[in-house]
């Protein structure tokens, strides 16, 4: 979670001033990782609910089924006023096709986001794919809309280069989905159709409400703990059905995994069949509509309308755990200059991230056309120490065909890798060939008037 300064590339401390950066990023991740399966745990159970309660409520039977839980009196919303905080009007979904939405987390305040998630649901197929995007993403917002968040905030970046989270929180609690939407849908090539913003807070309490989650838990079971803060995790193994603190203990432990995060990520996982499996019952969310309908309404804000759950319910009511699939945006971290010096920064991988998205989220037949390399404008920088290495790269790409519009030399921070530029995303792999070692990113801002900038790198000899 942020602490109000955004782009310091540092996550606060949990706990105690002199927590070490390694504990700080541990406790970090483990937010982060509680987050995302919160997130998707939590979207499935509401969306569910308001499923079954509104076929119900609409079916013609006149029952309206009681509410279970020991919460205290709420009351059911009628079908007139279904789903709540939804915008009226006419839905956008016209056939069972993919549709694609956006999910944010945040706190309390509606501005702080801890993670980043977009949805993929496609019809044809009855299948749910889920993306998780870092937090830390690269962004480079355009001049109108630095324009706009400096009347908001004066210390917004001048440059526009910010992490994902920071934009959300720089937009503020009203239109922060609408920024980090707007930059997913262009960075992402695709068109995200709704968002969902979730208070997270309530995790345990939705895994408690479904009546736990039953599980095959490893010989030995997991324990974790510290000097500081005692035990915190202290799970038996064996077949057990996994309360709220259990549950989140499950999805947060990293410690002994021999494959590191690859070991989490499949915990994780299967701990989110096992909740789907369990909870995507009729008799396990009607057995208290009334408290999923006052979650959804207290925190969760959306642009889903009633007309579009209506042309979903006949699929998602045969969603299962085994026709889910999570992914993760391809990518690393890597060093980007900006005007408040070098900074870390989650990038992603034009040439995987496009074939992802065209593979999830992409409906047949509006696929983004393949693009030929040798129609787009070419500028060839030279950010090496070798004289004359733009030229020399330029009339080779000249020879081969491509458009060389324009070289010369750079004259920011050099790096030892070559950098191929990006104005959208694209496949420019085949570009590679002509350096030792090269990368390839997207960011419009630096390619200004071209399609592609090639940095040369000090690798370059």
């Amino acid at each position: 979670m942020d602490n109000g300064s955004p782009g310091n590339g540092l996550p606060p401390a949990e706990s105690g001033a002199g927590a070490s950066r390694k504990e700080i990023l541990i406790g970090y991740v483990r937010k982060y990782i509680i987050t995302v399966v919160a997130i998707v745990a939590v979207f499935v159970v509401v969306a569910g609910a308001l499923i079954y309660a509104y076929s119900n409520l609409n079916s013609g039977s006149g029952e309206t089924p009681k509410p279970t839980g020991t919460r205290g009196p709420s009351e059911t919303p009628k079908s007139g006023t279904f789903p709540p905080d939804s915008t009226e009007g006419p839905g956008k979904i016209s056939s069972p096709s993919k549709t694609n939405a956006l999910v944010i987390g945040v706190d309390e305040s509606g501005t702080v986001a801890d993670a980043f998630v977009i949805l993929s649901y496609d019809g044809g197929a009855n299948r749910l794919n889920v993306l998780s995007v870092p937090r830390d993403f690269y962004v480079k917002v355009n001049a109108n809309d630095i324009r706009a968040l400096s009347v908001r905030n004066k210390s917004f970046p001048g440059d526009g280069a910010v992490r994902l989270g920071d934009l959300h929180m720089y937009g503020g609690a009203a239109d922060g989905h609408s920024y980090v939407r707007k930059y997913l849908n262009e960075m992402l090539s695709i068109d995200i159709d709704f968002y969902f913003r979730l208070d997270l807070e309530s995790f345990r309490s939705i895994i408690d409400n479904v009546g736990g989650v039953w599980m095959d838990v490893r010989p030995g079971g997991f324990l974790y703990e510290t000097p500081e803060r005692g035990v915190e995790i202290d799970i038996p193994g064996g077949r057990q059905k996994l309360d709220g603190k259990m549950a989140e203990g499950i999805v947060r432990y990293v410690e002994d995994y021999g494959n590191g995060d690859l070991g989490r990520i499949a915990m994780q996982q299967a701990f989110l069949k096992e909740l789907f499996a369990q909870i995507l019952t009729k008799e396990n969310i009607m057995s208290d509509p009334a408290f999923y309908f006052n979650y959804f309404k207290d925190n969760v804000k959306t642009d889903f309308k009633a007309d579009d759950l209506l042309k979903l319910i006949g699929g998602i009511r045969e969603l299962s755990a085994e026709r889910m699939e999570f992914r993760v945006l391809p990518g690393g971290y890597s060093e980007v200059e900006s005007l408040t010096g070098t900074d870390t920064y989650f990038r992603h991988n034009p040439s995987a991230t496009l074939a992802l998205m065209k593979e999830l989220f992409t409906n047949p037949g509006e696929e983004p056309p393949d693009v030929n390399l040798k129609e787009l404008r070419i500028q060839v920088l030279n950010g090496g120490d070798v004289t004359g290495k733009a030229k020399a790269v330029s009339d080779a790409l000249e020879a081969d065909g491509y458009n060389v519009a324009n070289y010369g030399n750079y004259h920011k921070a050099k790096k030892l890798e070559t950098r191929i530029v990006l104005k959208y995303l694209m496949n420019a792999d085949e570009l590679k060939k002509y350096f030792k070692n090269a990368v390839a990113e997207v960011d419009a801002d630096t390619a200004g008037q071209y399609d592609i900038v090639i940095i040369i790198g000090l690798e370059e000899r």
